[in-house]
C-alpha cells in the first residue's frame, strides 16, 4: 500500500518533470522520476529550484495560517500540512545529499559542508559540479 508521503513525493517529481518536460507519464515508476528530476537539475537548475521554493513557501504560508488562527484544531491541521509539505521537498533535495535545517521558518540548505540559504543557488552550484 502506498503512503501519503510517497505519493506526496510522487505528486511532487511529477510536477518538476512537468515543469521541464512538458509531459509525464503516469506510470512511470519512482526510481525514473527521480532519475529524471537529477538530470532536470543539471540541464535545467531554475525549474527544480523554482518548485522546491514554491513548497517550501507553501509550507511557511500553512504555518503561518495555523499559527494565526487562534483556533488549536486549524493550528494543528495546519502546521501538519505544513510538516508534510517540508517532509515532501527534503525528500527531494536529499537525492542530492542536500541536508535541510530550519533555523526559522525558511529553510537553510547545507551541501558538502556549506550552508546555502537559497535554492537559487543551491542548484546553481549542484548544476556546476
Amino acid at each position: 500500500m502506498v503512503t501519503k508521503e510517497d505519493a506526496a513525493y510522487r505528486v511532487a517529481l511529477k510536477r518538476i518533470v512537468r515543469m521541464a518536460c512538458g509531459f509525464v507519464d503516469n506510470a512511470e515508476p519512482v526510481e525514473t522520476l527521480e532519475k529524471t528530476v537529477l538530470d532536470i537539475a543539471k540541464s535545467a537548475p531554475s525549474v527544480v529550484a523554482t518548485h522546491l521554493d514554491r513548497m517550501f513557501h507553501n509550507a511557511a504560508h500553512a504555518w503561518e495560517l495555523g499559527n494565526n488562527s487562534g483556533n488549536s484544531a486549524t493550528m494543528e491541521r495546519e502546521n501538519q500540512r505544513c510538516d508534510d509539505i517540508q517532509g515532501t521537498a527534503e525528500r527531494i533535495l536529499y537525492l542530492w545529499g542536500v541536508v535541510v535545517t530550519y533555523p526559522g521558518l525558511y529553510p537553510v540548505f547545507e551541501w558538502h559542508g556549506h550552508h546555502i540559504y537559497t535554492t537559487e543557488t543551491l542548484f546553481r552550484d549542484i548544476a556546476q559540479s
